[in-house]
């Protein structure tokens, strides 16, 4: 009935579908209905597939569970086979009962025996990777060494061997764990951020794992070369970089404290106490208490007694002499990493570029070595359970107690690496001052644009206005005269500086002006270095080598504007007509030039003369103060500045008694320089040898520059003289010369000539010769003659005289 009333519900479905719809709706209703019934289809289809597949691996998992099942059926019955060939026979005789329940008692506790022991080792390696992953490396080792006595205990009993046979593969596996072990140790002694304890665990498991190879003494190494490896890790910043030195260098310093730190505590007994390296090492439970799950594990203990016995044979403590060579050696190779020679004979402090970057650079390693903050809590309180008392420098005790030497092998090392920085610093400082001033080419720069005609004419030379120095007077901004004039000092003196610019002219005022400005940053830099620590021994190795390194830097302009003079005076002497050689105003101005700047460098140079004297004058004039005191434009007050080893007195001294220069040199730091000066060299200002010998080579070179201009001036002043005179007709003439007067000197008494003499004598001054040494006056005058040395005046005298006559 329902499947009848569900067709009759179909056809009148469909019958009220043909009334109610049309066609196309029909057909329609028809292609849906129809693709319906496929996907039905394909769905019926994959069920059934899936359901087949999924009979198929049941069908095999039934197989696969018959098999096992059959496998543990049999492997049940040969145990239970196992087990009655152990029990007696139930035909045997009643008297050997007792001896076969015996038998059969002992077979099975061998049994169970060696079964425990194997268990023990298959457990062994579990057991191993957790006290691993724990970092209790000393329990791993102790275990690993366990596990070899219980092996090696296996091994002997061949029953147990035949019985388990995988106890070969088992040992093996345990075997593997050895250089697991030793791998770990190191791998916790490279971790800076353990403690000391955990450190100790890590050697003490190297030192049992590898007993007896490895003694305390190479223990402490093996401590040694992996803070080596520290030191190195953090050295290896400054190849990025390299500006970071400071901070790296106070960094290494602490790891080297650190490290002498926990080498006392590990290695060197305090009081009464055992060392924590020996302490952790020999502290173990009864042997009995670790072999658990063996029953009756007395060959194991004695074994294992063995081994111990061997261990604290080798764990010696180590004197207090070998501690601190071995700690000295390493001390100094690490020195060696940190201040040393390294590839391409650089070193690591050549990161630092300034004497001032130097001295801060060690205050910050000093307070890093002597900072409390920087001990761990068991460090410190160890060294109070060593002194006995509060720590007030951690380093000094620190490396008094284990290096056991009373000089400082960290600040010794230090000390001569910056020392010797300090020196490449004014090396190179000096080497920039020659191509910095570059006189060469100034003085090619000199009459390079001259005309030939207006070079080669002397007239025109005379009548042309000089410049570019040389011309001393001019007139002052300053109005002159008034009541208040006298009360205008600063004024006075700018106008001196204004004067004598004019004179030096803009090339070597400048050329001056950065002689001394860098001789003055040199010599305040190694004073600033000097003054951090250390003045005297500093004192000692410095002042010698900045002394001869300005020397010699001077001395080698020198020698280059002497070969250049000696070029001006071979052009000079060479024939008119030469297109190579300059015109000889040119040559003249030249040589001129090399003796305005010889001038200034002899006279008016405030640092080239203060450097080479004597150190006590460095502390009291670099302050400021004594660099800006005025030379005096003459000679016999100016020659101070190199003919004496003090600065000359000034004839105003412009610093107040509380001014910056003064408050400068009355630090306590410059104070103690000047006590460390006056202890090495004395309270004896005598001038420098080296300060007297660059004087004389001043003077002669000025001198000869100065010579080249005598000898054109004079050349053309005579010619222009006889070339005025040979024009003159009547000094040619027959006719006595008018203007001639007589002059009668009577004696009073004569034996062998007349009582009156006649001289012709003229009645006024020849205008030629007048105009001539006029002439002459103002080509003085020209240089700055008022000022030159009176060597060159009298030398230009004589020189005219000789042409005169």
């Amino acid at each position: 009935m329902p499947a009848a009333a569900a067709s009759g519900g179909g056809v009148a479905d469909a019958e009220e579908l043909f009334r109610t719809k049309r066609v196309a709706e029909i057909r329609e209703v028809e292609a849906a209905t129809r693709r319906e019934i496929s996907a039905k289809e394909e769905e019926l289809r994959q069920l059934v597939g899936r359901s087949y597949r999924d009979l198929l691996d049941s069908a095999d998992s039934i197989l696969l569970i018959k098999q096992s099942s059959d496998a543990i059926s049999e492997n049940l019955s040969r145990v239970s086979d196992s087990l009655s060939s152990l029990s007696p026979p139930a035909d045997a005789p009643s008297a050997s009962a007792s001896a076969a329940s015996s038998s059969s008692s002992g077979g099975r506790a061998r049994l169970y025996a060696a079964a425990a022991r194997a268990k023990y080792l298959v457990d062994t390696p579990e057991h191993i990777w957790g006290r691993l992953d724990e970092g209790m490396l000393l329990e791993a080792a102790g275990r690993y060494m366990r596990a070899q006595v219980v092996h090696r205990l296996l091994s002997r009993d061949a029953a147990a061997a035949a019985r388990f046979s995988l106890l070969a593969h088992q040992a093996q596996l345990v075997e593997a764990f050895r250089p697991q072990i030793a791998q770990r140790a190191r791998e916790r002694l490279a971790d800076r951020r353990l403690p000391v304890s955990a450190h100790a665990d890590a050697l003490a498991a190297a030192a049992a794992i590898d007993a007896p190879s490895l003694t305390p003494s190479q223990a402490l190494l093996l401590l040694l070369s992996s803070r080596r490896a520290w030191i190195s890790q953090a050295l290896t910043v400054l190849a990025s970089d390299p500006s970071s030195y400071t901070s790296v260098l106070c960094d290494v310093a602490g790891i080297v404290r650190v490290t002498l730190g926990h080498v006392g505590q590990l290695f060197v007994p305090a009081l009464t106490d055992l060392p924590m390296f020996y302490k952790t090492v020999l502290e173990s439970p009864p042997p009995a208490q670790l072999f658990g799950g063996i029953p009756d594990p007395d060959e194991e203990a004695r074994l294992w007694r063995e081994h111990w016995d061997q261990l604290e044979a080798t764990m010696v403590l180590l004197e207090p002499d070998t501690v601190a060579r071995t700690c000295t050696d390493w001390l100094k190779e690490c020195c060696d990493e940190m201040f040393g020679v390294i590839a391409g004979s650089q070193r690591l402090v050549d990161a630092i570029g300034s004497g001032e970057g130097l001295g801060s650079a060690q205050r910050l390693i000093r307070e890093k070595l002597d900072d409390r903050a920087g001990l761990e809590g068991s460090l410190e309180q160890w060294l109070k359970s060593v002194f006995g008392s509060e720590i007030e420098s951690p380093w000094d005790q620190i490396r008094g107690l284990i290096l056991k030497e009373g000089k400082d092998i960290f600040e010794g090392w230090m000390e001569e690496a910056f020392v010797q920085r300090m020196k490449d610093i004014v090396h190179s400082e000096f080497d920039s001052l020659v191509g910095s001033v570059n006189v060469m080419e100034s003085i090619q720069a000199i009459g390079a644009n001259a005309g030939p005609k207006d070079a080669a004419d002397f007239l025109v030379h005379v009548q042309k206005a000089l410049t570019g120095g040389s011309v001393w007077f001019s007139e002052s901004k300053i109005k002159k005269g008034g009541i208040l004039a006298h009360l205008k000092p600063i004024a006075d003196e700018n106008d001196f500086h204004s004067c004598l610019a004019s004179y030096f002219g803009p090339e070597v005022s400048r050329i001056k002006n950065a002689i001394d400005g860098k001789c003055k940053s040199i010599l305040e830099d190694l004073l600033s270095f000097v003054e951090s620590h250390n003045s005297v021994q500093r004192l000692k190795e410095l002042v010698p080598f900045i002394q001869e390194k300005c020397y010699k830097t001077i001395l080698g302009v020198l020698d280059k504007l002497e070969a250049e003079l000696g070029n001006l005076s071979d052009a000079l002497g060479t024939k008119k007509g030469d297109d190579n050689v300059p015109a000889a105003s040119v040559i003249v101005e030249r040589s001129l030039f090399i003796g305005r700047l010889l001038f200034a460098l002899r006279y008016h140079s405030s640092h080239v003369p203060l450097i080479l004297s004597s150190p006590r004058q460095w502390v009291k004039d670099s302050g400021g103060a004594a660099f800006a005191r005025l030379s005096s434009p003459t000679p016999r007050h100016s020659r101070a500045s190199f003919e004496s080893s003090s600065p000359f007195t000034p004839r105003r001294q412009f610093d107040s008694p509380r001014s910056p220069g003064r408050q400068f040199s009355e630090s306590p730091r410059r104070q103690s320089i000047a006590a460390a000066a006056a202890s090495l060299f004395g309270a004896d200002d005598s001038s420098n040898p080296r300060l007297d010998e660059l004087n004389k080579t001043l003077k002669a070179l000025c001198i000869t520059a100065h010579t080249l201009w005598i000898t054109w001036v004079s050349a053309e002043l005579s010619d222009l003289l006889s070339y005025a005179l040979n024009r003159d007709d009547s000094l040619s003439s027959s006719t006595p010369l008018r203007g001639w007067e007589v002059t009668v000197i009577k004696q009073e008494e004569s034996t062998d000539g007349p009582l009156e003499m006649q001289i012709a004598l003229p009645s006024m001054p020849s205008l030629y010769i007048i105009s001539f040494l006029y002439q002459a006056c103002l080509e003085i005058h020209k240089i700055g003659g008022h000022i030159l040395d009176r060597i060159i005046l009298h030398k230009f005298a004589w020189d005219l005289l000789q042409k005169y006559y």
